[in-house]
């Protein structure tokens, strides 16, 4: 056998041992194609991102963890059960009526957290509409991202620091399964 018929064979059998390989890799090329969004709609596009913040939300967050590190928790996305009181806080100049208070308990810890939402809360509606309010003493779940610690100088002059959030999603605190919103940012609107 010359040496061409030699660099043939091999040629032939390390093809032949490759093309398993070759197919595996082109047939998971599938796999990793990142999905095109482009093609959803507004409202596919914002469901999806209501998922996103469901699911990657921490429910564990309580007041004291971020007292204790306020720079490990700015910027995370929390989930925060409590009883909303609506009274306007006239603390935070420039907020007027888009900061709230939510009281309740994460972990067996106490919460007490401001919420700032970037639109009016439903707290009224006609008689004819069929949707839910959120008044003063609802029990609710709020999804947001914690901004930073804000201090408040209550009425008898002590200052606090509260955990503040920016609001993207209000629910009922016994909706469990997520299925009704009572309240969305705006810029859930916006997403993508």
């Amino acid at each position: 056998m010359n040496s061409a018929q030699v660099s043939v064979k091999r040629f032939r059998n390390g093809f032949f041992l490759l093309l398993p390989f070759i197919l595996l890799i082109s047939g998971c090329a599938g796999v990793f194609k990142t999905e095109d969004t482009t093609s959803l709609t507004k409202e596919e596009r914002i469901d999806r991102e209501v998922a996103r913040i469901i699911n990657t939300a921490d429910y564990e967050f309580y007041n004291l963890r971020m007292l204790q590190n306020p720079e490990e928790w700015k910027g995370k996305l929390v989930a925060v059960s409590g009883t909303i009181s609506t009274n306007s806080i006239y603390d935070l100049q420039g907020m007027n009526k888009t900061v709230f208070f939510v009281s309740g308990t994460n972990s067996g810890y106490m919460t007490r957290v401001l919420i700032f939402v970037d639109s009016p809360l439903p707290t009224e509606a006609h008689v004819s509409e069929q949707r839910q309010i959120i008044s003063n003493g609802s029990q609710i779940r709020v999804f947001g991202t914690l901004i930073d610690l804000k201090e408040l100088t209550s009425e008898d002059g002590v200052v606090r620091k509260y955990p503040m959030i920016r609001t993207s999603l209000i629910y009922l605190a016994d909706d469990r399964q997520f299925t009704n919103i009572l309240w969305q940012s705006k810029a859930l609107g916006v997403v993508w």
